[in-house]
């Protein structure tokens, strides 16, 4: 029951609101799948970096274990960072 300093919403707005709360909604989800993903890609990266992976290769997977780790990968997970800078339309 509306207030009595309440006006009532008219259909058109009432759907607006409805696509806003949608909106954020969605929005939300989007990051977390955001950071499921860069969880997952920062998992893969640590897991695969002594033997090759698809950032380095699988070519110099030997000469990769003598070689400070730290310094050979983005601090950013690569598909992460393309869908943070908008390279692929959602």
């Amino acid at each position: 029951m509306p207030e009595k300093d309440e006006i009532p919403l008219t259909p058109e707005k009432q759907e607006l609101m409805d696509l806003y709360k949608q909106k954020v909604e969605l929005q939300k989800c989007l990051q977390d799948l955001e950071k499921q993903i860069y969880g997952f890609e920062e998992g893969y990266l640590n897991d695969t970096r002594d033997f090759g992976n698809v950032v380095i290769g699988w070519e110099n997977a030997e000469s990769n274990r003598n070689r400070n780790k730290v310094d050979n990968w983005p601090r950013q997970p690569v598909l992460s960072r393309t869908l943070s800078q908008g390279l692929f339309p959602v």
